[in-house]
Protein backbone atom coordinates (compact mmCIF):
# COMPACT_ATOMS: atom_id res chain seq x y z
CA UNK A 1 0.00 0.00 0.00
CA UNK A 2 2.05 3.27 1.20
CA UNK A 3 5.08 3.22 3.05
CA UNK A 4 3.64 4.48 6.22
CA UNK A 5 0.59 2.37 6.55
CA UNK A 6 0.44 -1.40 6.85
CA UNK A 7 -2.67 -3.01 6.34
CA UNK A 8 -3.63 -6.12 9.47
CA UNK A 9 -3.29 -8.69 6.66
CA UNK A 10 0.07 -7.08 5.63
CA UNK A 11 1.03 -6.97 9.40
CA UNK A 12 0.52 -10.64 9.51
CA UNK A 13 2.33 -11.85 6.40
CA UNK A 14 5.68 -9.55 7.82
CA UNK A 15 8.47 -12.07 9.64
CA UNK A 16 9.68 -8.88 11.46
CA UNK A 17 6.76 -7.05 12.65
CA UNK A 18 6.42 -3.66 14.16
CA UNK A 19 4.47 -2.81 17.42
CA UNK A 20 0.72 -2.89 16.72
CA UNK A 21 0.61 0.50 18.42
CA UNK A 22 3.31 1.49 16.02
CA UNK A 23 1.40 0.66 13.08
CA UNK A 24 -1.66 1.45 13.94
CA UNK A 25 -0.83 5.51 14.89
CA UNK A 26 1.06 5.01 11.77
CA UNK A 27 -1.79 4.71 9.92
CA UNK A 28 -3.99 7.75 11.96
CA UNK A 29 -1.31 10.06 10.89
CA UNK A 30 -1.30 9.03 7.24
CA UNK A 31 -5.14 9.50 7.13
CA UNK A 32 -4.79 13.27 9.57
CA UNK A 33 -2.05 13.88 6.58
CA UNK A 34 -4.55 13.62 3.65
CA UNK A 35 -6.70 16.05 5.04
CA UNK A 36 -3.71 18.74 4.00
CA UNK A 37 -2.36 19.62 0.76
CA UNK A 38 1.39 21.19 -0.01
CA UNK A 39 2.01 25.19 -0.91
CA UNK A 40 4.68 27.17 -1.37
CA UNK A 41 4.84 27.73 2.23
CA UNK A 42 4.36 24.54 3.80
CA UNK A 43 1.02 23.06 4.05
CA UNK A 44 -2.68 24.27 4.30
CA UNK A 45 -5.90 22.86 5.21
CA UNK A 46 -7.78 20.95 2.27
CA UNK A 47 -10.68 22.68 2.10
CA UNK A 48 -12.42 20.75 -0.34
CA UNK A 49 -11.70 17.66 1.39
CA UNK A 50 -12.56 19.05 4.65
CA UNK A 51 -16.37 20.17 3.33
CA UNK A 52 -16.94 16.74 1.43
CA UNK A 53 -16.16 15.07 5.11
CA UNK A 54 -17.96 17.01 7.44
CA UNK A 55 -15.37 18.28 9.00
CA UNK A 56 -15.54 22.18 8.35
CA UNK A 57 -17.72 22.91 10.73
CA UNK A 58 -16.14 20.20 13.61
CA UNK A 59 -14.07 21.30 16.63
CA UNK A 60 -10.83 20.53 14.95
CA UNK A 61 -7.24 22.36 15.85
CA UNK A 62 -5.88 22.21 12.45
CA UNK A 63 -2.49 23.79 13.32
CA UNK A 64 -1.58 20.62 15.34
CA UNK A 65 -3.67 17.80 14.63
CA UNK A 66 -2.13 14.24 15.25
CA UNK A 67 -2.65 11.09 16.99
CA UNK A 68 -0.74 10.95 19.95
CA UNK A 69 -1.50 7.94 21.83
CA UNK A 70 -2.31 4.21 20.78
CA UNK A 71 -3.37 1.51 23.99
CA UNK A 72 -4.32 -1.65 23.10
CA UNK A 73 -7.95 -2.48 25.43
CA UNK A 74 -9.20 -5.95 25.45
CA UNK A 75 -9.78 -7.13 21.60
CA UNK A 76 -9.38 -3.77 20.25
CA UNK A 77 -6.84 -0.83 20.45
CA UNK A 78 -7.62 3.17 21.57
CA UNK A 79 -6.48 5.95 19.14
CA UNK A 80 -6.07 9.27 20.92
CA UNK A 81 -6.27 12.21 18.71
CA UNK A 82 -5.06 15.46 20.13
CA UNK A 83 -6.39 19.14 19.58
CA UNK A 84 -9.94 17.46 18.84
CA UNK A 85 -13.14 18.53 20.52
CA UNK A 86 -14.73 14.90 21.54
CA UNK A 87 -17.94 15.71 19.59
CA UNK A 88 -15.85 15.60 16.42
CA UNK A 89 -17.96 12.58 15.20
CA UNK A 90 -17.20 12.92 11.15
CA UNK A 91 -13.63 12.70 12.05
CA UNK A 92 -13.88 10.20 14.35
CA UNK A 93 -16.01 8.54 11.76
CA UNK A 94 -12.99 8.74 9.07
CA UNK A 95 -10.37 7.61 10.94
CA UNK A 96 -12.71 4.83 12.11
CA UNK A 97 -14.10 3.44 9.01
CA UNK A 98 -10.45 3.40 7.07
CA UNK A 99 -8.83 1.76 10.21
CA UNK A 100 -11.93 -1.09 9.90
CA UNK A 101 -11.83 -0.90 5.95
CA UNK A 102 -7.49 -1.99 6.53
CA UNK A 103 -8.42 -4.53 9.06
CA UNK A 104 -7.98 -2.96 12.85
CA UNK A 105 -10.06 -2.90 15.53
CA UNK A 106 -9.42 0.86 16.39
CA UNK A 107 -11.70 2.46 18.78
CA UNK A 108 -10.77 6.85 17.91
CA UNK A 109 -10.85 8.68 21.29
CA UNK A 110 -10.46 12.84 20.91
CA UNK A 111 -8.81 15.21 23.39
CA UNK A 112 -7.53 18.89 23.37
Amino acid sequence: MFDDVLTAKEWAGLSMRPPIEQVIKGAVNFLLGRLYIPTEEGVRVDGQTIEQLGLNMEPINWGDLECVEVQKSGDQYIATVGEVGPDARSLISYLEDWLTEWGWPVEVKTEW
